[in-house]
């Protein structure tokens, strides 16, 4: 790295962008014969460079070219400080800082050090001058000006400036390195070295969201037999040592692609990646096993770990990660009690654990691929006639192994195994023909709203799918439900999608507003034909500022020609309210509760489109 005159071609690194640093170590064209290094990278270049030159900088731009060189013996030579001595002149000061201490000094002082005893380190050489320099922790090395722009000789001055600038570069490097150790202890076990609790559960999820839909991942829990029997027979010390040992086996055991912890006392995990299937994590996990359940000798004692352990397979993204950990737990100590009932009172063992969540995703993703999925359907009616006018349909799941799965749990389970489109499109599908079958019976029903994520609705996605329904089902109005806090992250390129749904007859409503982080920009940005208020808005309608709220975006509606339809309505009070402010559609309990297609079609055909169903 060289710094110059402002007057000359290129500009000091200071004066320079930032961009323009670009963290790379060059070897000097000449081949690196004395292993000179640029600068680029180095603390040395980085020091006091928070967007104003430091002052040893400043004073350093007089020399055209600075480089590290590393240290190492050499036949010394007279420096141009030891010249200086010579000659009579004063060399530079040597630079303290409180007390004596390793860092930048004279330049030459660890030449004329070495020299003593008939070797030297590399130092400055013939019309250069350098100073001691640690950039890196426990290597030393020299920062030398070889050359003063104009071919000027060094002056008292620039050997001071470099003195300053190597002292500043080695107070940054040794920055660094306490920055890093301390980042390093705060997540290692100080006893084995391994990563502790916290840096495995950041491990753990870090694995879970970051992997592809097809990759398994497992967790091993080990915990060690007998551990506290050991520390009373033998002593703490006896047990320190063979946690040491139990942590080097499975370190060397697990190798350099699975993550090892040290989660308690005497508790360790292993964190296995890239699976594709369970017996893939058993053979691993039963190796791992054996080979840390081998006899070793330890403080002069004979020693055989004794290793209880529980497996858990992950075969999909977990909704949440901490589940394999329960599971595994759950295992190992499944070990642990069929040893009291009986079992093998030495050796070890991995129990494998049936982890719901993965059978859980699998009953899922089976129920998707074979369009097994229920929709059910609520009514929305129009308050001042009294009907039914429309129907959202909701999606459920009723798994005859494990029954009901919720629908919030149904939704993101689909979204981690990537079949949301999937499921989207079968509502869909199976919404529209229970639309029509409604349309049949009351021809006042001509509406179905479907939810949608907002990024589902882009070409890409199910945008064309969703045009091509509602065209196929010409008698009824497909309404597609946008969630509102969805809409924050909208693009100009969603808003043409959802004018495109629109020319195409698609109805577009935005759900849910009014709940936590609702914002008025979403009103006005993005196109909608219907606005559904959330419950939380009439959660007590004495509340005159609800009142308030309700009938203001009933203007807003009325003014702009939208549908305002407010969900959450469960009593008859609340319906008279809402009617009172100007509200003209509703749905909620009050009005039905979501209906499978069949007893939907069963109260149509004995109530008509009534929005009261009388008990």
């Amino acid at each position: 790295m060289e710094w110059r005159r402002p007057g000359s071609q290129r500009a000091p690194l200071h004066d320079r962008p930032p961009a323009a640093r670009t963290g790379r170590t060059r070897r000097r064209r000449d081949g690196d014969r004395h292993g000179l290094l640029r600068l680029r990278g180095h603390p040395l270049a980085r020091a006091g460079s928070h967007g104003r030159p430091h002052a040893a900088h400043r004073a350093a731009r007089g020399l055209a070219l600075l480089h590290v060189r590393a240290a190492h013996p050499v036949r010394g030579h007279r420096t141009p400080t030891q010249r200086a001595r010579g000659s009579g002149r004063r060399a530079a000061p040597r630079h303290r800082r409180g007390r004596a201490r390793p860092g930048p000094a004279e330049p030459g002082a660890d030449h004329r050090a070495g020299q003593a005893g008939g070797a030297a380190r590399r130092g400055p050489e013939r019309n250069e001058i350098g100073a001691p320099v640690q950039l890196e922790f426990g290597r030393e090395q020299y920062v030398i000006a070889s050359q003063k722009a104009g071919g000027a000789p060094f002056e008292r001055e620039d050997e001071r400036a470099l003195v300053t600038l190597a002292h500043v570069a080695s107070e940054t490097a040794r920055a660094h390195h306490e920055v890093e150790t301390l980042e390093r202890r705060a997540n290692s076990d100080a006893l084995t070295g391994l990563p502790n609790y916290g840096a495995f559960q950041r491990a753990l999820t870090d694995a879970n969201e970051n992997r592809s839909y097809h990759e398994g991942i497992a967790l091993l829990f080990i915990d060690l037999d007998n551990f506290k029997k050991l520390n009373d027979s033998h002593g703490h010390r006896t047990g320190d040592e063979l946690l040491k040992a139990v942590a080097a086996r499975l370190r060397e055991e697990a190798g350099g692609g699975d993550f090892v912890s040290r989660v308690g006392g005497d508790e360790f995990v292993i964190i296995f990646s890239d699976l594709d299937n369970l017996e893939q994590a058993k053979a691993s996990a039963d190796r791992i096993i054996e080979a840390v359940a081998q006899p070793l000798i330890i403080e002069g004692h004979h020693v055989r770990p004794a290793l209880s352990a529980g497996l858990a397979f992950s075969g999909h993204r977990e909704l949440d990660a901490q589940a394999l950990v329960e599971d595994a737990d759950r295992a190992m100590l499944h070990v642990k009690r069929s040893r009291r009932r009986g079992g093998p009172a030495s050796g070890s063992g991995v129990s494998v654990s049936s982890h719901r969540s993965t059978r859980t995703n699998e009953i899922v993703a089976r129920a998707i691929r074979e369009d097994r999925l229920l929709v059910a359907f609520q009514p929305i009616v129009s308050l001042d006639r009294g009907e039914i006018w429309a129907f959202e349909a909701l999606v459920r799941y009723v798994d005859p192994e494990i029954g009901p799965i919720s629908p919030p749990s149904l939704v993101a389970r689909a979204k981690s195994l990537g079949l949301m489109n999937e499921l989207t499109r079968q509502v869909i599908t199976k919404a529209l023909h229970a639309a029509d079958e409604f349309h049949r019976v009351e021809p006042g029903i001509r509406c179905m709203t479907i939810n949608l994520e907002l990024g589902q609705i882009t070409e890409a996605e199910l945008g064309p799918f969703v045009r091509n329904a509602a065209r196929t089902h010409p008698d009824i109005s497909l309404c597609v439900e946008l969630n509102e806090r969805s809409l924050h992250a909208v693009t100009d390129e969603l808003r043409r999608d959802a004018e495109v749904l629109q020319a195409a007859g698609v109805v577009i409503a935005l759900d849910d507003y009014g709940s936590d982080a609702s914002s008025v920009g979403a009103l006005v940005h993005f196109p909608m034909n219907i606005l559904k208020i959330d419950k939380s808005l009439i959660d007590d309608l004495n509340d005159a500022r609800q009142r308030e709220v309700i009938k203001a975006l009933q203007g807003f509606g009325d003014n702009l020609g939208y549908t305002v339809i407010v969900e959450g309505v469960e009593t008859h009070e609340m319906a008279e309210v809402l009617t009172g402010l100007g509200v003209r559609s509703a749905q909620g309990y009050h009005f039905g509760r979501p209906l499978s297609f069949e007893q939907a079609m069963k109260r149509l055909r004995r109530s008509g489109a009534g929005a009261i169903v009388d008990a």
